[in-house]
């Protein structure tokens, strides 16, 4: 079987990694602040802030499991 080679550059992912991070830390407290600063929008804000998160964490689960150590490995019998 030919070596596995990654088709998205290491800068993109790490890039994609590192933005899910922040992402992650920062969505929720803007969430928060904006229902205690504007309670009237808090409802929409929380629908934002999880459709933000979903895409994040689809994008970033996304490459981990195309890059996951092993993937290219036969574990068949």
């Amino acid at each position: 079987m030919p070596e596995y080679e990654p088709t998205i550059p290491a800068k993109v992912r790490d890039g994609a990694y590192i933005g899910g991070l922040v992402a992650g830390a920062v969505v929720p407290v803007a969430v928060t602040v904006v229902t205690v600063v504007a309670p009237a929008v808090a409802a929409a804000a929380s629908q934002i802030g999880n459709a933000v998160l979903t895409a994040v964490a689809l994008i970033v689960s996304g490459l981990g499991v195309a890059y996951r150590p092993g993937k290219q490995q036969d574990f068949g019998g």
